[in-house]
């Protein structure tokens, strides 16, 4: 039985919705998006459907399938504080020079206690790190012999985060500060100039890149963070593509609106490598967690037990972060403050980030769609110019993925349709619902019928059938 009859059968009243929009469309009104579970359900194709849960739903649905039939993710809604959560990957193949694997993964975890501890230089001198690591975060692991894939999900957490696209403001900034100061460290075999000045991470992956290998090699002396991790280390951080260009093991495009994220004890729909915990890295061997334990802790937006933590938020105003404090929360240290302080001054004078950062509420969470009645003059073809607002109203929605139209090519056989091709970041894609990393969209509109689609040109993709939607 698939995943989505097992659903029906169990929740028979429970709508899936086509389209990831229609889902929040449909919500009750005055729902608190807090107390649910927001899921996409992997179907043949590439095709997803999306519905929500409670944590108790969510367990019957688990209790009722089995993992290969659990293509499940969660949708990540940037109006909701969530837990901090790291994607870490690279292709084995095309980094060959990287003799333990482990390197990296311990270097996550080591960099991310640290930085979500807010920790002084004085703590934790004596003791094992990634012990210390351990007993936060919960490691998801579904390598293969391609690919080392794992999740770093802050599951006894310290800190939460207002959404995600605070969080993945977090993670840039601590990453451009680690790139940074590797390119500043001196050593018997790395000197390089290097001038102060606002760059973005792809500025310093571009110039690290010719001496990543010596970096690994010959800088396990060089330390930072009083001892807790060095220079090589941090060199494993950096790895080649499927194109064997220079980019970050860490994926810091995980950080958008409505971002899916695969559930514990799931795969992906025709695959096999399961998404379970690392046995090498073990989870808060301290205490014994149960299966369904594991399962809400790994959840990223389930903090209906831990909603009294500091709340990490960002103001988008002055473009800096702060704390606010709970009503049962500890108090802010002067460490923590300090700390926060050095962040945000990094990210005042260093940091260049390509897109600008817009704050995010109730209203502009979700991909709303609305026909704009003023004309746009850049298109000869007059009625192409009256849909130009329309398809920018829903290129630039998401301010992590602004798109713009490069060309508008009127239908050679059926005249009333209009195709907008996209460029920019905006890449989102229906049947995967979220956005590729590279490839390009397409919006097609039918100006007689009033309704529109988006094809995805991706080669993995199968655009036969595409879902048309009323734009009134």
């Amino acid at each position: 039985m698939t995943i989505i009859k097992t659903i029906n059968r169990l929740f028979p009243s429970k709508i899936l919705n086509y389209q990831i929009f229609h889902l929040f469309d449909n919500l009750p009104k005055n729902i608190n998006t807090n107390d649910y579970i927001f899921i996409a359900i992997e179907k043949n194709e590439r095709r997803r459907e999306f519905c929500y849960f409670t944590m108790e739903e969510l367990i019957i649905v688990y209790k009722n399938s089995t993992t290969i039939d659990r293509n499940l993710y969660e949708i990540i809604v940037a109006t909701n504080p969530v837990k901090a959560y790291i994607d870490f990957e690279y292709y084995i193949d095309n980094n060959l020079d990287i003799q333990n694997h482990y390197i990296g993964s311990n270097c996550c975890l080591k960099l991310f206690h640290y930085l979500l501890n807010f920790t002084h230089h004085t703590h934790y001198q004596n003791e094992n790190h990634i012990d210390l690591a351990l007993e936060e975060f919960l490691v998801l692991q579904a390598s293969n012999a391609q690919k080392i894939s794992y999740h770093f999900i802050h599951a006894n957490p310290t800190i939460l985060f207002e959404n995600n696209i605070t969080l993945g403001i977090f993670i840039k900034t601590f990453i451009h500060f680690l790139l940074q100061t590797m390119i500043q460290h001196k050593c018997a075999s790395f000197n390089i100039d290097f001038k102060i000045h606002k760059t973005t991470i792809d500025d310093l992956i571009l110039l690290i890149s010719p001496y990543i290998t010596v970096l690994r090699r010959h800088c396990n002396e060089c330390y930072l963070f009083n001892n807790r991790i060095n220079i090589a280390e941090i060199a494993h951080l950096s790895v080649l593509n499927r194109q064997n260009k220079w980019t970050l093991a860490i994926d810091i495009n995980v950080y958008s609106r409505n971002q899916q994220f695969r559930l514990f004890d799931c795969a992906k729909h025709g695959k096999t490598n399961v998404l379970l915990q690392s046995t090498h890295h073990p989870f808060s061997k301290k205490s014994d967690c149960s299966y369904f334990q594991t399962l809400e802790k790994s959840v990223i937006s389930h903090i209906k037990t831990i909603s009294y933590l500091q709340l990490l938020s960002f103001n988008t105003n002055q473009d800096q972060f702060s704390f606010t404090e709970s009503g049962t929360s500890a108090l802010t240290t002067k460490n923590k403050i300090e700390v926060l302080n050095s962040i945000n001054d990094h990210l005042k004078y260093y940091c260049i980030f390509q897109n600008k950062f817009t704050p995010i509420n109730k209203s502009n969470s979700l991909t709303t769609i609305s026909i704009c009645k003023n004309n746009h003059n850049n298109f000869e073809h007059e009625t192409a110019a009256k849909f130009i607002p329309f398809i920018e109203n829903i290129i630039k929605s998401d301010a992590h993925h602004q798109g713009y139209i490069y060309t508008c090519i009127p239908g050679k056989y059926n005249k009333n349709l209009l195709f907008f091709n996209i460029g920019g970041n905006y890449r989102y894609c229906p049947k995967k619902g979220s956005h590729h990393r590279n490839n390009s969209i397409a919006i097609l509109l039918d100006t007689n019928k009033l309704i529109y689609t988006i094809r995805c040109k991706d080669s993995e993709c199968n655009n036969n059938i595409l879902n048309w939607i009323s734009i009134q």
